[in-house]
């Protein structure tokens, strides 16, 4: 076997095995429509379309989010359409060269919006 052929078969497992991982998070989210072979065609778009983003921690955060959301009565949670939405959302703040909400840079400039400096912090201490 040639060394491309292997280089090719350990990058279909690394993806298999990528694929299983971002699964096994979909399948942990309370609610889940369970469809194995839609789940995983949706895992492997994830993962070709977000290569930079750290799924299983944004699947993480998502569960965390959507635990505390309460949908309006009568309407159904479109699992998959939200997901993509977080993880569209979360590869903007990542983006490189762009200000993105998890960036202190955002902030800067506009009245009341600096971030936080230590001192802010000093009489919270002092009130638990």
């Amino acid at each position: 076997m040639s060394v491309d052929a292997l280089f090719e078969l350990q990058q279909v497992d690394d993806l298999e095995r990528r694929i299983r991982i971002v699964v096994a998070e979909f399948y942990k989210q309370p609610g889940w429509p369970k469809d194995e072979a839609r789940d995983r065609a949706f895992a492997r778009e994830l993962i070709e379309t977000f290569p930079r983003l750290n799924l299983p921690a944004e699947l993480l955060a998502f569960r965390q989010w959507l635990a505390d959301y309460t949908p309006n009565p009568g309407r159904k949670v479109k699992y998959r359409a939200r997901v993509v939405t977080w993880c569209n959302r979360a590869a903007a703040r990542t983006r490189p060269g762009r200000a993105g909400v998890r960036d202190n840079r955002a902030a800067r400039g506009r009245a009341g919006t600096a971030p936080a400096g230590p001192a802010a912090f000093d009489g919270l201490a002092s009130s638990l």
